[in-house]
């Protein structure tokens, strides 16, 4: 077979092992065996640069196809098969780390549920999933997509469960509206609030969602119940230099695009409704409450548009950086602390405008992001 012919991306055939001691050509000591995954019982050599994988043919064709359609077209090919220390030795066009993890799949000694989405779990979770879609582990990729869509969710509700979750967790910092008072800045108004919130748990450091949606999109993913929460996700996130400052910088250019015009559109919605007080009609009130609850109802929503969220970490935002939360902070801000001016009915009006807020806020984060 001529040298155009051989199949692509495999190095030159190394001389068979009888001929090998004759030609003096063969040096088994450049491979090194894998300390965990070389087994003496196995009966195909997986190689990648200088490391050595002993593995059963058996055990990796039955998780992967790919790998199956590899070891059969090489022992099916016009030449001899490439034999080292009495096995079948296939090369993988992969390095090193990226076979270990693909090999611990097949093996299952890598769980997809013990992932966090750690900061520090990047690399580990970037080699399984371009492992997983190129050798076609369906079962992984499965829990790869399930794990995600757990983390970040589509639905709002199971949204809300999440953040209090993370907030108990320290993943994500707690909100707390502080009011800013005038011609006063809002660090120096939320300066008492910071010295008497020691029981709050210190922020952990959590995978960037934009790491997240490069991988998606590596994969082809065009998913928008996937891939809007993951947006909305970045937008919610520090864009500080040495946080997550850089992060955004994985993002395709068009996904870049998407994200900046999706944050302004969602931003631009949330202030707009935070400043416009609703007028009596559009809240419904019941018959003679207009006069007795809503210069109170008034009152209460025009300090909406002049509060900041305090982080444990000493941070002020303005409520726009998690605006979704920050309706579902204005509810429990309602039920917890209901105004004596404003009688059960009116403010459970008000908590429902609130979560209707809430509700078509995260329903058009797709059309913000151009998503679907």
């Amino acid at each position: 077979m001529s040298d155009a012919a051989q199949p692509p991306r495999k190095r030159s055939r190394q001389p068979h092992l009888e001929d090998d001691a004759e030609l003096g050509r063969y040096d088994d000591s450049a491979f090194v065996e894998h300390p965990s995954l070389y087994y003496d019982d196995g009966n195909v050599n997986l190689s990648c640069e200088n490391t050595l994988f002993r593995v059963h043919r058996s055990i990796v064709s039955k998780h992967s196809p790919v790998l199956c359609d590899i070891l059969t077209s090489n022992e099916h090919e016009d030449r001899k098969p490439d034999i080292l220390r009495g096995c079948l030795d296939v090369p993988l066009d992969e390095t090193k780390e990226d076979a270990e993890v693909l090999l611990k799949i097949v093996y299952n000694d890598f769980r997809v549920e013990s992932l966090k989405f750690a900061a520090s779990e990047l690399s580990l979770l970037s080699s399984a999933f371009r492992m997983a879609t190129k050798y076609r582990i369906e079962p992984t990729l499965t829990e790869i997509y399930t794990r995600i869509q757990d983390r970040w969710p589509s639905v709002l509700d199971q949204h809300y469960k999440r953040s209090t979750i993370e907030k108990t967790l320290g993943v994500r910092r707690p909100l707390i509206f502080v009011r800013r008072p005038p011609g006063d800045s809002l660090r120096a108004a939320t300066s008492t609030v910071a010295k008497g919130r020691n029981d709050v748990p210190q922020a952990t450091t959590s995978m960037h969602p934009a790491h997240i949606i490069a991988l998606l999109r590596e994969a082809g993913c065009n998913d928008s119940s996937l891939l809007t929460p993951l947006f909305y996700a970045s937008t919610c996130m520090s864009t500080r230099v040495g946080e997550h400052g850089r992060a955004l910088e994985v993002l395709p250019p068009t996904d870049f695009a998407r994200y900046v015009r999706g944050q302004e559109r969602i931003r631009s919605y949330h202030t707009r409704v935070a400043v416009l007080v609703p007028v009596a009609d559009t809240l419904g009130l019941p018959d003679g409450h207009v006069n007795q609850c809503f210069p109170a109802i008034k009152s209460f929503w025009a300090t909406l548009a002049d509060v900041g969220v305090y982080s444990n970490t000493g941070e002020i935002f303005a409520t726009e950086r998690d605006p979704v939360e920050a309706w579902a902070a204005v509810r429990l801000r309602l039920v917890a602390a209901p105004r004596p001016q404003i009688c059960g009915e009116c403010n459970q009006r008000l908590i429902s405008r609130a979560d209707s807020i809430g509700q078509v806020l995260w329903s058009n984060l797709p059309a913000f992001f151009e998503l679907g």
